[in-house]
């Protein structure tokens, strides 16, 4: 995935590489976003965390899912 905003996140989690983050993704799963958009959506969610130092002490990262209810996937502390 290319593009301006994703590369800017990605620049800014390089800068700061010894910063400890919590991040939450919210995805939208419902039928209107359509299947390859949300093979877009979790590919990118992919790409970020596997930039990170994830861990109880370093960045947590959280999931939301949602589509006709919300969902949490898993949660910062897991």
């Amino acid at each position: 995935m290319s593009g301006c905003p994703i590369t800017i996140l990605f620049i800014a989690l390089s800068v700061c590489q010894n910063v400890a983050y919590d991040i939450v993704f919210i995805v939208d799963s419902s039928g209107s976003v359509g299947p390859a958009n949300f093979e877009l959506a979790k590919r990118f969610v992919g790409d970020v965390i596997s930039r990170l130092d994830i861990g109880s002490s370093a960045t947590r990262v959280g999931v939301i899912d949602y589509a006709d209810s919300v969902e949490n996937v898993f949660f910062l502390n897991r």
